[in-house]
């Protein structure tokens, strides 16, 4: 078997592909495996949501890599607003999958964020109370009794005659006198 050497991409290590565990973080990038679980590992949280937060951007628009738009906007919310990853996350997802807006409407972009991080932060707040407080409580306990409601079914009503305005009969009975 042809030898297919490669370096590593964490490490810098060269080692044989063909006989080496790999995984490829990038398309054209190699790397041993435990070298990967290794810096998965060490990862930062900001850097794990900021990953997130791409493959949802890339996932929401149909897109194989993000733009330097939606780049410039993720980064001037981040350090002009102090908004988060995660912030910035959750209120995509608030906007377009929760409250259902229109993708076309946003031109390639996520402009639409600080209008709703806001209104976002609420929801995903009440959210995250509402589960708090219902972890605490025992379901058993709020078993309602089943009550049954019997409903008479209509009774139908006579309808009025009503009385025609013009007949033919009418008419008959005229001109026979």
């Amino acid at each position: 078997m042809a030898k297919h050497m490669v370096k590593c991409f964490y490490c810098g290590e060269v080692f044989d592909a063909s006989i080496t565990p790999y995984v490829k973080p990038n398309s054209r990038r190699y790397a041993h495996k435990t070298c990967a679980q290794t810096a998965e590992e060490n990862k930062t949280q900001e850097e794990k949501d900021k990953e997130l937060l791409e493959k949802y951007i890339k996932d929401l628009f149909g897109i194989n890599c993000i733009s330097p738009k939606i780049k410039k906007q993720i980064e001037t919310f981040k350090k002009d607003r102090n908004y988060s990853y995660t912030g910035i996350y959750k209120t995509l997802k608030y906007f377009f999958e929760i409250k259902g807006n229109s993708i076309e409407k946003a031109n390639g972009g996520i402009g639409i964020v600080p209008f709703v991080y806001d209104e976002a932060y609420l929801y995903w707040r009440a959210l995250w109370e509402a589960r708090e407080r219902n972890e605490r409580v025992d379901i058993k306990e709020f078993i309602l009794p089943v009550r049954e409601v019997h409903i008479e079914p209509p009774q139908r009503q006579p309808m009025k005659h009503i009385r025609k305005l013009f007949t033919f009969l009418n008419e008959e009975e005229t001109h026979e006198e």
